[in-house]
């Protein structure tokens, strides 16, 4: 039998990457545009990061609410593992077509190139904005907002990145 499932497809992960950095509306570093994408993905995962800070228990509570896959997932350290392939293959893909800067992604910055993408393209992304609000604003007005690096940062609080040797 065969099973699809979009953490596995590049050209998917190309889509979501876009439409994260589209909602940011600015550069964000590779490592942490990899978690906002899995999370994008995964979004039921996001209620298990630790420590939230105050000024965002409201989604935290909204995080509560997303309800379980109904596919098993394996444990997220290993799916993180995995989707780390894809994601470099969507950064080259993007990169070589320019619509990301190759000059500082070759830094480890992403930087979004928006007059690179199509119109009619831009409303698929909008679509999806649309029909992903929650996970999308969860990871774009949740996450992303979280410091890097440290002992308060996202690398520690999602347990997905070793955070130790940052300072």
């Amino acid at each position: 039998m065969l099973l699809y499932h979009p953490y596995k497809d590049s050209n998917h992960c190309i889509f979501r990457m876009l439409t994260i950095l589209s909602t940011l509306d600015k550069s964000i570093e590779l490592e942490k545009l990899r978690i906002l994408d899995f999370y994008y993905i995964f979004p039921h995962f996001i209620k298990e990061i630790d420590g939230w800070p105050r000024a965002y228990i409201s989604f935290k509570k909204i995080a509560e609410e997303i309800s379980e896959p109904f596919e098993n997932t394996p444990n997220k350290k290993k799916l993180f593992f995995e989707l780390n392939q894809i994601q470099s293959q969507a950064i080259m893909k993007l990169c070589a077509r320019e619509i990301l800067s190759i000059k500082l992604a070759k830094n480890g910055i992403i930087k979004l190139e928006k007059s690179k993408i199509s119109e009619d393209f831009m409303k698929n992304i909008e679509d999806e904005k649309n029909n992903n609000a929650i996970s999308l604003n969860l990871v774009s007005n949740f996450l992303s907002k979280i410091e890097w690096k440290g002992k308060n940062g996202l690398k520690k609080r999602t347990g997905l990145m070793e955070y130790k040797y940052d300072e």
